[in-house]
């Protein structure tokens, strides 16, 4: 399986991007990068002009907001793997 297959793959478990015409998530998926992100490492920051859509390919992400007072806040967090 390449690369971009496996990135349309990917795509269409979007329910939004599910209904693109095959060509259309081929051309998306080639102008897709991939990256390992280790844990703990930030993805993107609250406030930040969003600059790309962030797809998680494998493993799991925390939603975290900082409280004016500096706690972290979990907004959401996927329960574990079965």
């Amino acid at each position: 399986m390449t690369k971009v297959t496996r990135l349309i793959d990917a795509l269409q478990t979007i329910p939004y991007l599910r209904a693109l015409p095959e060509a259309e998530l081929h051309r998306l998926a080639a102008r897709c990068t991939t990256r390992d992100v280790g844990r703990g490492a930030m993805i993107f920051e609250e406030g930040r002009p969003a600059v790309a859509l962030t797809v998680i390919l494998a493993g799991r992400a925390k939603l975290v907001r900082t409280s004016s007072r500096g706690r972290e806040q979990i907004e959401h967090a996927p329960p574990p793997p079965r």
